[in-house]
């Protein structure tokens, strides 16, 4: 859904163009909007990522509060401050889970990053303080949302512990999980062999590390000016930042 206001402007429903979103874990054919979705988490799976969501959780902030109770035993009482603190504590230390259901965005609890990813892709927003206990979801894609320094603690945590799962990060305060399999990479061979278009022959342009497959997959990958080190690192060209419209820099100086 958040593609489409794009996609209108490119036109792609004329030119035979698709979407691939949630990180290739869904192909939409622009002309007719019908999708394939190769794969969803099983429920096994679902629960094995909440169930780590909760661990990852409560290790973070275990710390952080017990230092800040025992401060508050030794002075004996409870201040302002010390309220301000711990909502510091709880903000900076909590994760969100984050996925999508129709054309709703659902999450765990309200925080910008859930805000900001309803109003990003015009979708609507729901809260369901219960959701971790749902393992009947259909979910292609699980985004875990977080302060952007506990996002980089914690992600070499989910990298391991989800190692049979596709987890990556799309931006600073975003880790990103789907099935093992389901990637940009994978999902624009797919597309490729669908057009008959000899993967040499394609370009991909991207710039956060949930891009690096698709990158690596294509016969010319391109990295935004902006983009991640790891990105800059694998890709065929750099172009320019997003604010100096990088892409059609790169198709005025490369392709046409």
């Amino acid at each position: 859904m958040g593609m489409q206001q794009y996609g209108r402007e490119l036109r792609l429903e004329e030119y035979g163009g698709f979407y691939m979103a949630l990180n290739g874990g869904q192909i939409v054919d622009a002309s007719t909007l019908k999708a394939e979705i190769p794969r969803k988490l099983t429920s096994a799976e679902i629960s094995q990522v909440f169930q780590l969501v909760n661990e990852v959780e409560g290790s973070a902030l275990q710390r952080p509060l017990s230092d800040l109770e025992q401060e508050i035993l030794k002075k004996g009482s409870l201040t302002i401050q010390d309220a301000w603190n711990i909502d510091h504590i709880l903000m900076r230390n909590s994760l969100n889970i984050l996925t999508y259901q129709n054309d709703t965005v659902v999450a765990k609890r309200l925080e910008v990053y859930a805000a900001a990813e309803s109003i990003v892709n015009h979708m609507k927003l729901q809260i369901d303080p219960n959701l971790m206990e749902h393992t009947d979801l259909e979910v292609v894609k699980f985004l875990i949302s977080g302060d952007p320094s506990l996002i980089r603690q914690v992600y070499p945590i989910f990298k391991s512990q989800l190692n049979h799962l596709e987890v990556v990060t799309s931006d600073p305060f975003l880790i990103e999980v789907t099935p093992q399999g389901i990637n940009k990479g994978k999902a624009l061979e797919s597309l490729l062999m669908h057009l008959g278009i000899p993967v040499f022959d394609a370009a991909a342009i991207g710039d956060s590390d949930n891009d690096l497959s698709m990158i690596k997959s294509a016969g010319m990958g391109v990295a935004m000016g902006n983009a991640t080190a790891s990105i800059k690192a694998a890709a065929n060209y750099v172009t320019k930042t997003n604010d100096e419209d990088g892409i059609a820099f790169f198709l005025d100086q490369v392709v046409l």
